[in-house]
């Protein structure tokens, strides 16, 4: 039974992806609220109260909570959450990214808009609501076609030229909660992804990788991240901490997609959470740390330290399995090389489910995450995965 002192935790979604967090909380002993609509998500059972209303019905929820006296509002890997929980902050009075900054971080348009006005590096773009014959007259070709809100490799084409511009448009559109859609121009360079430690806005340490491409499989969707990056990255964290004291974020976790080319970053995406791919895992381990641990703290106004976070000299790896042909997956083998250095395994099709290509992150029929003790090994493997793996298809 909680006391009137035991701190009090939202959690949006209690699926699977989440449970470290809510262990995490159950573990100190806070009192655990999870809230969405999925009752058999496994977090509802650790938990000391369960809301089970959509968490895209921020009001609905709010209603429910207004009363409880919570101290946080914790979405920790989903991205579903996000707005929500910023909603709900706001309205309780906790310290959290406000509903408006946070629209302008995670809709493309306004991101690239905000951009403009902080003066900071880019690709051209316009963004539209709807298609015009002349929509793509200032852009200079490839282009990549995106809605502004969705994540995933979803709705995202990449144009050599402007035929089937109409259809990249149109899938973009469709794709789109707010039915918008951004056209920019094509960036050729070193593309990284990071996590990063924020406290008063000032990045206190970092998780940076390199995307590994496939062009067999997908030449705009990253099939593995290698870190820790062989790229300088203290411009693009000048520039990660000018965006977060414009618009006082505060504590937290941010990761983001960035692209160098000669030298200058081009910050592509901030998103104010842990990466996918249980990207946090890895950290857990290059860190010695319990990232799901430092999320629920943060969220309840703890403050860290860069001293907190002591690095160790490894090198980690995600590695993303998937197939460019179609079939229904039977089984996957890893072969004995490769067990030295796995530490976590996730294989998201069952047998018999269709594997339509490597077109969204949601297609890929595996996860993999490796430790290695030096880099050319790692570079090594990922570059040559398919000698490390057999998957079957029906």
């Amino acid at each position: 039974m909680a006391t009137h002192q035991t701190k009090k935790i939202l959690f949006l979604v209690a699926s699977e992806v989440q449970l470290p967090a809510i262990e995490y909380a159950k573990e100190k002993g806070y009192y655990i609220i999870t809230c969405d609509n999925e009752p058999q998500n496994p977090g509802h059972q650790l938990a000391d109260k369960n809301i089970f209303i959509s968490v895209y019905e921020k009001e609905k929820i709010y209603q429910e909570v207004k009363d409880l006296k919570i101290n946080a509002v914790v979405s920790f890997v989903s991205v579903h959450g996000l707005h929500t929980a910023a909603y709900l902050s706001d309205r309780l009075g906790l310290n959290s990214i406000k509903p408006i900054n946070l629209r302008k971080l995670t809709d493309k348009g306004k991101f690239r808009n905000m951009l403009d006005c902080l003066s900071l590096s880019q690709p051209n773009y316009t963004s539209k609501e709807n298609f015009t014959e002349d929509i793509d007259c200032n852009l200079e070709y490839p282009i990549i076609v995106k809605p502004v809100d969705k994540g995933g490799n979803v709705g995202i084409t990449k144009l050599a030229d402007r035929r089937g511009l109409k259809k990249a448009f149109d899938i973009a559109w469709n794709a789109s909660e707010n039915k918008n859609v951004i056209l920019e121009e094509f960036i050729e360079g070193t593309s990284i992804n990071g996590d990063c430690i924020v406290v008063a806005n000032k990045i206190i340490t970092h998780f940076i990788g390199d995307y590994l491409y496939n062009n067999e499989l997908n030449a705009i969707l990253p099939y593995a991240t290698l870190f820790p990056t062989k790229i300088d990255t203290s411009e693009v964290i000048s520039q990660l901490e000018h965006i977060l004291q414009s618009i006082n974020f505060g504590n937290g976790i941010i990761n983001f997609e960035a692209i160098i080319k000669g030298g200058i970053p081009y910050i592509i995406e901030i998103n104010p959470r842990f990466s996918g791919n249980y990207i946090y895992k890895l950290m857990d381990k290059a860190f010695n740390i319990d990232s799901a641990g430092v999320c629920v703290e943060l969220a309840l106004g703890a403050e860290y330290s860069s001293s907190f976070f002591k690095r160790n000299k490894k090198y980690y790896c995600y590695s993303l399995l998937a197939k460019s042909n179609e079939g229904y997956f039977h089984k996957m083998k890893l072969k004995k090389q490769i067990e030295g250095h796995l530490f976590f395994k996730k294989i998201f099709k069952e047998n018999g489910e269709l594997v339509d290509g490597f077109n969204t992150l949601h297609s890929r029929i595996a996860i993999l995450l490796m430790e290695f003790d030096d880099r050319k090994k790692m570079e090594q493997v990922n570059k040559n995965l398919h000698d490390y793996f057999n998957i079957e298809l029906k």
